[in-house]
């Protein structure tokens, strides 16, 4: 694995931490503005067969933001996901992540 791979899954687990410990949405907003910006990995699942590319990792939403459509020629998937963190909405749970084409790895798929 390389250092940037690294560095991406290291900043995702502390987002993970981070919402999983602060209750108070105002506090998880300011926390989550140092992660603007960064790299981070995500391993999930689609959300509803075939409807979009975004995926369900643990219990956040993984929003992708991207300039091409990334879902495979499939039903169902599974995607390791890279990208840059663009902002989180705590009420949802949503996690919104700016990806490219080579960043968007499917996995298992149907």
């Amino acid at each position: 694995m390389n250092q940037q791979k690294s560095i991406a899954i290291d900043n995702a687990n502390a987002f993970k931490r981070l919402v999983s410990q602060v209750d108070e949405p105002s506090r998880i907003a300011e926390a989550c503005n140092k992660f603007v910006g960064q790299p981070m990995l995500f391993f999930g699942g689609c959300i509803q067969p075939a409807s979009t590319a975004d995926i369900l990792s643990d219990d956040l939403f993984i929003r992708i933001v991207s300039e091409s459509d990334l879902r495979p020629a499939s039903i169902a998937w599974d995607a390791w996901v890279e990208g840059e963190f663009l902002g989180y909405c705590h009420p949802n749970r949503v996690v919104f992540l700016s990806v490219t084409n080579q960043d968007y790895q499917v996995g298992d798929s149907q």
